[in-house]
């Protein structure tokens, strides 16, 4: 007969109900603590991943977690080659979120190839996942909302990476394998605002948090990512118009990127916020607004606007519909806030953003398939 007595815990009537049920001790933290966000295995694995760019980039150094960095990349193309072998099988949502995190960890390390090639496949994912149909206006689904918010936000980070890639190719001063030695570079001489970028990359485990079915977004305040895109608009005017031309990696070194990452992972925490936590919709001080339609936006701004996205090439077709069909699908569901006095002057700059990126789109390389998209009228409201 065993004599192995059970260890003495506290019960905790306080914490999250995975900790509850899990029996460990519960830190609080909202909305998720990191003991219920740690423990699931595919946030876990993405976890280990982000921690290992962020003592990259921390140290200056890839060797000393070189190899642990490698079994967790080994691991994950294992379960997406696993899932490819079978894509009827479920998971789809699951290999979302590996080959995201994939994407963002290889452009982070300036492996820009293999960054690419991972969005591609998050790209197909997604329109396997969330279709563009006639329906995608209605969907409303938490996972489907999270596969798009995926491909918004690590599209951004893979083009950002795009612009070192320029830098590296116009100086002929760097390799690849110098990368990691200019972020630490940078780092240590408090270039570009990275200690920014190095907090988001603290936050982004919470990004893969697995939300249950009936979860509920909330609308997140727009004006930090707003902020973020004055300060790149002033510094780019003020700017010798020659150098921003030739030098697409500048705005990594001015710190407007970093400071948007921190802004844009930072209010996707805030969309967790619990219900009881209010409703600030009518804050005076808030510009608020859903968090894909926000980042859509800024993205959009970058590449129709300020020409920082994309080096003056076209945004490829089928990204670039789905950010507008997302933008739309905002839109049309506020219409009302034409009406508003606090939330009009929000709803007008972002479709002059539709309309205007889908203006330079179609002058760019002209496709049928957009003639189907436009701006919402004002007659409907």
């Amino acid at each position: 007969m065993s004599t192995r007595s059970r260890q003495p815990h506290t019960r905790s009537k306080a914490g999250c109900l995975t900790c509850r049920k899990r029996r460990v001790r519960c830190d609080g933290a909202k909305p998720f603590c990191f003991a219920s966000v740690a423990q699931h295995p595919d946030a876990l694995r993405d976890t280990l991943l982000i921690a290992g760019l962020h003592f990259a980039w921390t140290v200056g150094d890839l060797d000393t977690y070189q190899a642990t960095l490698l079994f967790h990349k080994v691991m994950t193309i294992r379960i997406l080659n696993g899932w490819l072998q079978n894509i009827q099988q479920p998971g789809l949502m699951t290999f979302i979120r590996h080959v995201s995190i994939l994407s963002f960890v290889e452009g982070g390390h300036g492996n820009l190839a293999a960054a690419e090639t991972h969005l591609d496949g998050l790209a197909n994912a997604v329109d396997l996942f969330s279709p563009l149909g006639d329906n995608f206006q209605l969907r409303q689904g938490v996972e489907e909302e999270l596969a798009n918010r995926y491909l918004i936000l690590f599209k951004a980070r893979v083009l950002s990476s795009t612009s070192l890639r320029h830098m590296f190719r116009r100086d002929k001063t760097a390799e690849f394998s110098d990368f990691v030695s200019l972020i630490h570079h940078w780092q240590t001489q408090k270039i570009g605002d990275l200690e920014m970028r190095l907090n988001a990359m603290k936050l982004m485990p919470f990004f893969f948090a697995v939300l249950p079915p009936n979860f509920r977004f909330h609308e997140i305040d727009a004006y930090p990512m707003i902020e973020c895109l004055k300060n790149l608009t002033i510094s780019m005017q003020v700017g010798s118009g020659e150098q921003e031309t030739c030098d697409p990696s500048w705005e990594w070194i001015e710190g407007s990127e970093s400071r948007l990452l921190f802004a844009t992972v930072k209010s996707h925490l805030t969309s967790l916020r619990n219900a009881d936590d209010g409703d600030s919709r009518f804050h005076p001080s808030c510009l608020n607004t859903s968090w894909s339609s926000i980042c859509v936006a800024c993205g959009l701004y970058l590449y129709g606007v300020l020409d920082v996205w994309q080096a003056g090439k076209p945004m490829e077709l089928r990204m670039f519909r789905r950010f507008l069909s997302i933008l739309m699908k905002d839109l049309n569901q506020n219409i009302d806030d034409v009406k508003s006095t606090m939330f009009s002057d929000l709803w007008f700059w972002k479709a002059f953003l539709g309309a205007c990126s889908l203006a330079k789109r179609q002058a760019d390389a002209y496709d049928e398939v957009l003639e189907d998209l436009s701006v919402p009228s004002m007659d409907s409201s």
